[in-house]
């Protein structure tokens, strides 16, 4: 117990010493964005998830997570969410209108996305409380929201407090579990702020659960009537087993198309309907922890999914990496 704490206590000093703290005007915005973005609300799939006896000689088990995808088209008027271009309404009066026109035609080529991240995680030795003594969480643009608590084991909840977060100085570094899939790359012109937060109070037996929301604006300057986004491959095997885990894509309107295809015997989609959006959902219980690849192609060889997203005007639609759109 004495070992875990000095561990702790030594990666808090660094944390502070070797990084930029957190200031109280990003602590403002943290605060302002989680209140407007609750995170880790009550979640069937994630009340369900407790300790299990399962994989007992593993390190950690991702007990439930779930990633979800909202795909927003933006309006042709002005809005509150980071990206939309409320200049144009600012100077429509001694512009004629026109800044209202270049600012829908600008906000025209752009699609927000929404992606939330939440993960459960039992800790069940020394290593996997020391590889978790550490979180990171983006907080770029309006609407980047955070949110992680510690259960103890004698069922006791502690919210982690992030205002000893310190800045991280190589976004290169932080690892991808904290990163969005839909989120733009790394380069000079693109430099996100991420933060990393010590959780000194972990020990054996406790249970990691976090939750983040990333807003996403991604440009199609070229073609308006039709955009086409990256496909998502995703491994069903992850580097710990995993007792549930979840995908859903959300499509705004009958514009969005969804293409996907399992592999390898993975679980396939089921589509529902919610609030007027169609949900494509795909659900995956009791996978064991990812095998060593280095040798082989892991998304031939493992069971795995992928789904691609269209926005299209027209019934005119297609997938470059299937054949067919379901």
């Amino acid at each position: 117990m004495k070992r875990i704490l000095l561990a702790c206590l030594t990666t808090c000093i660094a944390l502070s010493v070797f990084g930029q703290r957190i200031t109280s005007k990003e602590i403002d915005l943290f605060n302002k964005n989680l209140k407007a973005t609750p995170l880790l609300l009550d979640d069937e799939d994630f009340s369900k998830a407790t300790a299990s006896t399962q994989w007992a000689d593993e390190s950690a088990i991702i007990l439930c997570q779930k990633t979800k995808f909202e795909f927003d088209k933006k309006g042709l008027s002005a809005g509150k969410r980071i990206g939309r271009n409320i200049f144009g309404l600012i100077f429509a009066l001694p512009t004629f209108g026109s800044s209202l026109y270049w600012a829908n035609a600008n906000n025209d080529t752009k699609i927000l996305i929404e992606e939330t991240e939440r993960r459960k995680i039992l800790l069940r030795d020394k290593f996997a409380v020391d590889q978790y003594s550490i979180l990171y969480f983006r907080l770029s643009s309006q609407g980047d929201a955070f949110s992680a608590r510690v259960i103890k084991k004698n069922g006791e909840t502690l919210l982690v407090d992030i205002t000893d977060a310190v800045r991280v100085d190589d976004v290169r570094s932080v690892p991808g579990v904290f990163k969005t899939y839909t989120d733009s790359r790394i380069s000079i012109s693109y430099r996100p702020d991420y933060f990393k937060v010590a959780i000194p109070d972990l020990e054996e037996g406790d249970i990691i659960e976090y939750e983040f929301k990333n807003y996403n604006s991604q440009s199609y300057s070229k073609n308006p009537n039709y955009k086409e986004f990256d496909p998502v491959y995703y491994v069903c095997n992850r580097e710990m087993p995993v007792a549930k885990q979840i995908i859903e894509v959300i499509a705004e309107d009958e514009k969005y198309y969804v293409g996907h295809k399992s592999l390898r015997g993975a679980p396939d989609f089921t589509q529902t309907n919610s609030g007027g959006k169609k949900v494509y959902r795909w659900v995956d219980d009791n996978r064991d922890k990812l095998e060593d690849t280095r040798y082989v192609n892991e998304f031939v060889e493992q069971p795995s999914v992928k789904f691609q997203v269209i926005y299209a005007r027209n019934s005119s639609k297609g997938f470059v990496w299937f054949s067919d759109a379901e």
